[in-house]
């Protein structure tokens, strides 16, 4: 699953080796979120097969808080994905029921920084300051979150750029428009930029990635890491 990635994402990052290592994956787990976004296939046996025959390419990985990671996000998502951590039900039904505080939770007051990307217009900028409310901030690198949820329709795993994505609105809207936010619709309506590094400024801001809670922080930095990693893909 995403969690297991992550893990092992981490461990080759401590063992100081990411551009030495070819990535390989079987899925068993639940999510899959990043083999969904390499194109690999559910199946393990076929899986293996692009083990034996695949070909290697690099892509970018993020750095989140001194974590790599191919998705994250700050705010809503996170608290959801605290509360289904601290349940009794796990997997998909976990995240539905978790999912059920949306309706109450506030937009955070965030302070943001981006540096050297492009704006929801296209163009080019060195930096750029803003401030907003916003129920949750998705930062990616893949198209998807677990379970086939295609969050960041934009996302590259080539293009040396974070793909970043707030969503203003309130959390009753958000439930609302959860059947279009998770087949990647939705997200073109949104504030959205490409950007090498972000901050985010807020108080308290719940952060995750791949599945796994960082818990919270008044200071949250993502930078891109371009052509970090090495993964045996589908040619």
């Amino acid at each position: 699953g995403d969690g297991t990635v992550a893990d092992v994402l981490q461990g080759i990052r401590e063992g100081g080796r990411e551009r030495d290592i070819q990535f390989g994956i079987i899925p068993i787990g639940s999510g899959n979120a990043f083999r969904r976004s390499l194109a690999i296939p559910k199946n393990a046996r076929k899986s293996i097969r692009i083990l034996r025959e695949g070909k290697a390419k690099s892509v970018d990985l993020m750095d989140i808080e001194g974590n790599l990671a191919g998705f994250a996000s700050v705010g809503a998502t996170a608290r959801v994905t605290q509360e289904k951590l601290c349940g009794q039900v796990q997997g998909f039904w976990g995240h539905v029921l978790s999912g059920t505080i949306l309706f109450r939770l506030p937009r955070w007051e965030i302070d943001v920084e981006l540096e050297d990307g492009i704006d929801e217009k296209g163009n080019p900028f060195e930096h750029k300051a803003l401030r907003l409310k916003a129920l949750d901030c998705v930062v990616a690198k893949s198209n998807y979150f677990g379970y086939g949820w295609k969050i960041a329709p934009r996302a590259s795993l080539e293009d040396g750029l974070l793909d970043i994505t707030f969503y203003e609105m309130s959390g009753f809207k958000y439930v609302l428009l959860l059947p279009l936010i998770f087949f990647g619709l939705y997200q073109r309506r949104l504030r959205h930029f490409k950007a090498r590094r972000l901050v985010l400024k807020g108080k308290n801001l719940p952060i995750q990635y791949h599945g796994e809670f960082l818990g919270t922080k008044d200071r949250v930095e993502v930078t891109v890491l371009p052509r970090h990693l090495r993964v045996i893909c589908p040619e």
